[in-house]
């Protein structure tokens, strides 16, 4: 219990440097470039965090976890509340799943899930932006980031498993985790 609290707070420290620091400075570097475009890229570290969660945690331990986060994405970076703790929920659920009936190792899975977990997630955000403010102009520039955005989620994925994996695990990490199941 003692790491999942640390986990938490950890979460939320690199949820306020994604949303501080951390995006002003993906913003001016990639301004800086004359990429405007990508200037709105931002590391999304609680859902690298969830997923990692849904790979080697059981699921009474990471659907607090998942909601939390999502809470305080909602309260960081979206007009519309509840949207990311659902996100966040169903996203942790469906590694948990895959990660049960998988034998792959979990490492390679992991990252090409939060590959895939981006797309969806931005997918999802895409669908409730337009069936929530039909018009909006919002979803043309949101759709020309979602690639970029889950380059850069897997990109940085990797350092925050591993550092994740040694606080949970100390020196051994497991390669897959099926002792813990649904």
């Amino acid at each position: 219990m003692k790491n999942i609290a640390l986990i938490i707070i950890i979460s939320l420290l690199l949820l306020t440097f994604q949303t501080t620091f951390l995006w002003r400075m993906t913003f001016y570097f990639f301004d800086s470039l004359g990429w405007t475009t990508f200037s709105q890229i931002k590391i999304e570290f609680p859902l690298i965090i969830v997923i990692f969660m849904g790979f080697y945690k059981p699921i009474p331990i990471g659907i607090p976890v998942a909601l939390l986060l999502g809470y305080f994405m909602d309260l960081h970076s979206f007009p519309s509340y509840g949207i990311h703790p659902l996100l966040y929920t169903l996203i942790l659920v469906i590694t948990r799943v895959i990660s049960n009936n998988i034998d792959l190792p979990s490492k390679i899975i992991a990252l090409g899930f939060v590959f895939a977990a981006t797309l969806l997630e931005y997918a999802l955000i895409i669908v409730v932006f337009t069936l929530s403010i039909p018009g909006n102009g919002f979803t043309l520039p949101l759709l020309k980031l979602i690639v970029p955005q889950a380059l850069l989620n897997t990109l940085f994925a990797a350092p925050v498993f591993f550092i994740l994996a040694r606080i949970t695990f100390g020196r051994h990490v497991p390669v897959h985790s099926h002792s813990e199941t649904l």
